[in-house]
């Protein structure tokens, strides 16, 4: 089964990861050991764009707790940049860190995010 989420929000990630635990973090792809595999995706649109970053903390043995949006100050090749920052037991794990223009605000407003792997729940 795999799901896009387009326009990726606090929400949408704190969705798939609050209760469950971070396996790997390959590139822009979060494994978790349930087998759900989050990939965030770069978007664009007409003149919008937004580009995501995913970091990887010390998550050994987490069970996330949270997610958090920073706003961070813009710069001028990004007007629009944040961080959707996940925590297990207030420590920072993980974290993705999104960057763009949504120009009108017609045209997209994140990351897109392809969720792989749900397990039946």
């Amino acid at each position: 089964m795999s799901k896009q989420i387009y326009g990726l929000t606090e929400s949408d990630l704190a969705e798939h990861l609050v209760g469950k635990s971070i396996r790997s973090i390959s590139g822009d792809t979060i494994e978790l050991t349930d087998g759900t595999v989050l990939e965030v995706e770069d978007a664009g649109d007409c003149c919008a764009w937004f580009a995501g970053d995913v970091k990887a903390f010390d998550f050994v043995n987490n069970v996330i707790t949270g997610v958090t949006r920073l706003d961070l100050d813009s710069t001028e090749s990004a007007p629009e940049r944040w961080s959707l920052q996940v925590y297990s037991a207030h420590k920072l794990i993980a974290e993705v860190n999104i960057e763009g223009d949504s120009t009108s605000g017609y045209y997209g407003h994140s990351v897109n995010m392809t969720v792989r792997g749900v397990p039946d729940v």
